[in-house]
């Protein structure tokens, strides 16, 4: 997220997370395999800066000290 890439799982988990965008991350379920060129064609969505902020590397290490 932090490098703007987009990502190919199978993990059906990331759909509950806040930084899941469909046109970032593409979850293969129920052999959709042929929808992943759509996906690839479809510009990155950029995330909200505070969702970014939360997963960065430095608030990780700030959560990590707090608690």
């Amino acid at each position: 997220m932090y490098y703007r890439k987009k990502i190919i799982t199978d993990n059906l988990m990331v759909k509950k997370y806040d930084f899941y965008h469909p046109d970032n991350i593409f979850v293969i379920e129920n052999g959709n395999n042929a929808a992943i060129l759509e996906f690839l064609k479809r510009p990155y969505q950029e995330l909200p800066e505070h969702i970014v902020k939360k997963y960065s590397f430095s608030e990780w290490i700030f959560r990590m000290l707090s608690e």
